[in-house]
């Protein structure tokens, strides 16, 4: 198990932003790198999910600003949670 001192140290981009502070890499490497960690962390975070049981998805396309995501989270919640009860779960 980890230290959790550690899992900072682990933390998407923290290796690759060492490396630039280094001197090890270049800016545009390092971004690359760091997109290139964050993409394969939501690929993993994606499997996940759709081997999970009960993930109620949202449709957020076209949606660009927190609050509208939220609003949206927020009234899918409501009518699962409507649903929910009235279904007797």
């Amino acid at each position: 198990r980890n230290n959790p001192s550690e899992t900072p140290l682990q933390a998407i981009g923290y290796k690759e932003v060492l490396g630039y502070l280094r001197g090890e890499l270049g800016l545009d490497e390092t971004k690359l790198l760091v997109k290139r960690a964050t993409k394969r962390y939501a690929k993993r975070q994606f499997t996940w999910f759709k081997k999970e049981e009960g993930i109620q998805w949202v449709d957020i396309t076209g949606l660009f600003s927190p609050e509208e995501v939220f609003e949206k989270v927020e009234g899918e919640a409501g009518t699962l949670n409507r649903l929910t009860s009235f279904q007797g779960g």
